[in-house]
């Protein structure tokens, strides 16, 4: 396993660098890739990768599900899967599929032999249906689907185990880090979610890094608890940040209680979003020390 990165990271490290003075307060960086992008242009996400190595440490994101190349989508029985969180509608390969599965392997394999090198944390990404999350299903907009083509838990159960034992084989000498979400599920015909069901395949796992995309002023309690149960396994933590924007209905708000709150939890480093650099640079600077005492 590589060192545990610490501080602060960004998300779209070749903006954020134009601006020396913030860019210098970035401990890492996340490099997040489109299978579909990867499939058609290898070699220009490969040179991404290596750019962003060049400003620190990488943890590499791939998104696939409706992200897949179309010859992928294709192969795999697609569906039409509806995005509950924005109402949108995408074609969805059946990631839980052995051809979609060995695919997914075939890929990172090409990944790792490479960009490996560049690499210090690697996300297990694979089973995602439009985000990177793996536990984020939708049920509730897709109960009618998944019933239909015979999706429910133990299917996206045995899915998951391979997804995460093929990237433990692959990314062997690599940090692994998986996001931690309620586990949306299909169960007795009915769609279901629990923050259980993922924290005992967490513990199973037993991931080097574990995160929630979802760091905010005002969390909730029952974001809370997920966090406690997060923090329970003793598994490392990290954070993502919610939305900046405040005309979307779940954003971050006060960014300095959102990372008051990363400190609290113990989180070893946070992804802040894009806009980071509207943000006051010198109480910005001070987060960058209290989670990276060596940042420049």
């Amino acid at each position: 396993m590589s060192e545990l990165i610490r501080g602060l990271m960004t998300r779209n490290f070749t903006k954020d660098y134009e601006y020396n003075k913030f860019g210098m307060l970035i401990s890492a960086n996340v490099v997040r890739l489109e299978w579909k992008d990867l499939d058609k242009n290898p070699g220009a996400a490969y040179a991404s990768v290596k750019k962003a190595a060049q400003y620190g440490p990488v943890r590499l994101r791939v998104n696939g599900g409706t992200e897949a190349p179309v010859r992928i989508i294709n192969d795999n029985d697609p569906f039409d899967y509806h995005e509950g969180s924005l109402g949108d509608t995408y074609l969805c390969p059946q990631w839980w599929n052995d051809n979609y599965i060995d695919e997914w392997a075939f890929m990172m394999l090409g990944l790792h032999d490479n960009v490996g090198e560049h690499v210090t944390e690697v996300a297990q990404s694979g089973g995602g249906t439009r985000w990177s999350e793996p536990f984020i299903r939708s049920v509730w907009s897709n109960k009618d689907t998944f019933n239909d083509i015979g999706f429910d838990f133990a299917v996206d159960e045995r899915a998951l185990n391979m997804f995460y034992a093929l990237m433990r084989e692959i990314w062997a000498e690599k940090t692994l880090v998986v996001s931690v979400f309620s586990w949306q599920y299909m169960e007795d015909d009915r769609p279901k979610s629990s923050i259980d069901r993922s924290i005992e395949a967490i513990e199973r796992w037993q991931p080097d890094l574990i995160g929630a995309h979802d760091l905010r002023e005002n969390p909730g309690a029952s974001r809370l608890e997920h966090w406690d149960k997060m923090k329970a396994t003793g598994i490392p933590l990290y954070f993502q940040t919610a939305q900046p924007d405040s005309t979307v209905k779940e954003y971050i708000g006060d960014w300095t209680k959102a990372l008051d709150y990363g400190l609290e939890y113990g989180a070893l480093n946070i992804e802040l979003p894009r806009t980071f650099n509207r943000w006051d640079y010198d109480t910005l600077g001070e987060y960058a020390w209290s989670y990276d005492p060596k940042v420049r």
